[in-house]
C-alpha cells in the first residue's frame, strides 16, 4: 500500500520488478501485463511510482526474494534475467549496475535464495551458473 497525497495505491508485491532511492523519494518499478496488439510483440510494460520515504520504512513489508544489496536499490530476485560483469539486468533492457564489492554481495544473496527456491538443483556445485 502507498500512500501518496490523498490517493491510496495497491499492487501485487511479485509485480515489483526493483525500488530506486534518489535522495528522498523512492521509485518503484513494476512489471504489469501489457494487452496484446498486432504490432507489438512485448506482453509487458514498466511502470514506476514515486513517493517520499526511507528503505527502512519499506523493507519490513517486503519478503525474502527483494534483496537490498546497495544503498540506492532494493531488487525482487524473481525479476531478474541475468547477472554478468558488475550489472545485474531485470526485465526488458533495465540494468542496474553495482560496484565490485556489492555485486559480490549481490551474487552471493542471488545464489543463496536461488539454492533456498530450488534445493532440487544443484546450483551449488555449477560454476557455471554464478
Amino acid at each position: 500500500i502507498v500512500r501518496k497525497k490523498h490517493s491510496v495505491f495497491t499492487f501485487p508485491v511479485e509485480d515489483i520488478a526493483y525500488m530506486e532511492k534518489d535522495l528522498r523519494k523512492i521509485c518503484i518499478h513494476m512489471r504489469c501485463r501489457k494487452k496484446r496488439t498486432e504490432n507489438s510483440d512485448k506482453s509487458y510494460e514498466y511502470l514506476h511510482m514515486e513517493f517520499y520515504g526511507r528503505f527502512s520504512q519499506v523493507m519490513p513489508y517486503l519478503d525474502n526474494r527483494f534483496m537490498c544489496c546497495h544503498r540506492s536499490y532494493i531488487i525482487n530476485m524473481d525479476h531478474i534475467v541475468w547477472m554478468s560483469g558488475c550489472e545485474i539486468f531485470v526485465g526488458d533492457n533495465i540494468s542496474i549496475h553495482m560496484g565490485r564489492d556489492t555485486y559480490r554481495r549481490a551474487r552471493k544473496m542471488f545464489s543463496d535464495y536461488l539454492n533456498e527456491k530450488y534445493p532440487e538443483k544443484t546450483l551449488k556445485n555449477a560454476k557455471f551458473f554464478l
